[in-house]
């Protein structure tokens, strides 16, 4: 894995890291947020990129991150969307192609807490979004035809509503159901699917397992514990992208 690229681009993310880490709009301009301690709402978390090629094909937006004060130093999310990474490196992306992942908001943020508050700090954030596009065409490392999809309702409804993105509508493939949504069972294999899924798991267990020992710092035993949940979300994800590999390619 190449979880870097030229020296143009990180120089070109540095500038916006920087800026990130020091901005403080949320505070100045939602009571709400000015009112949280420093440790509560938090810039610690970087975009992932995925570098294979001179050419980063697919943009993901997620939601905020959400452990404000989990890290010392910003750092690739890497254990909490070990399903995402897997999934646009081996199911979607093209081995030679790059991709990254980041969060339309910045700054990490309790889920109980961010709801209220999401459109109007995601607004205050995007000028962050739109530079870290631009760093990726600074260093010429972005596709001539690249494409973005959401992960969740809410990514999905910013990326397709929100005024900073009307410019990257024509590269919207869609939205992949949100982890949150596979919570409590309320998402599972229907009977008819058994087989199938069944298929899946014996092709995709194994080669996950290994991704996540090689490329992800993550808990074996933890692993272990929710491996049947997460092939049942990488199940339905790969039904999902479905309809986009074909434009991937």
């Amino acid at each position: 894995m190449v979880n870097s690229a030229s020296c143009k681009l990180c120089k070109a993310f540095n500038r916006v890291n920087t800026a990130m880490a020091k901005c403080r709009l949320c505070r100045t301009k939602i009571p709400a947020i000015g009112a949280l301690g420093e440790r509560e709402f938090i810039f610690d978390w970087l975009p992932f990129h995925w570098h294979n090629s001179e050419c980063v094909k697919l943009i993901a937006l997620t939601m905020e991150p959400s452990n404000p004060g989990g890290r010392k130093e910003p750092a690739p999310v890497m254990s909490a969307s070990r399903l995402l990474i897997y999934a646009l490196r081996q199911l979607l992306v093209r081995l030679e192609d790059g991709f990254m992942i980041t969060p339309i908001a910045k700054c990490s943020l309790e889920v109980s807490k961010a709801t209220k508050t999401h459109g109007r700090r995601w607004d205050l954030c995007s000028p962050f979004l739109l530079q870290e596009i631009d760093a990726l065409e600074e260093a010429s490392l972005l596709c001539p035809k690249f494409f973005m999809v959401a992960v969740g309702n809410h990514p999905d409804g910013f990326l397709t509503k929100a005024p900073s993105m009307k410019n990257f509508l024509p590269h919207h493939l869609g939205k992949l159901t949100h982890y949150g949504a596979f919570r409590g069972g309320r998402f599972r294999v229907s009977p008819a699917e058994q087989e199938a899924f069944a298929q899946f798991v014996e092709k995709h267990e194994p080669e996950y397992r290994d991704f996540v020992k090689e490329h992800v710092s993550w808990d074996q035993d933890k692993l272990d514990r929710e491996l049947k949940h997460d092939m049942q979300i990488l199940f339905m994800w790969n039904k999902e992208m479905e309809p986009w590999r074909e434009c991937l390619r």
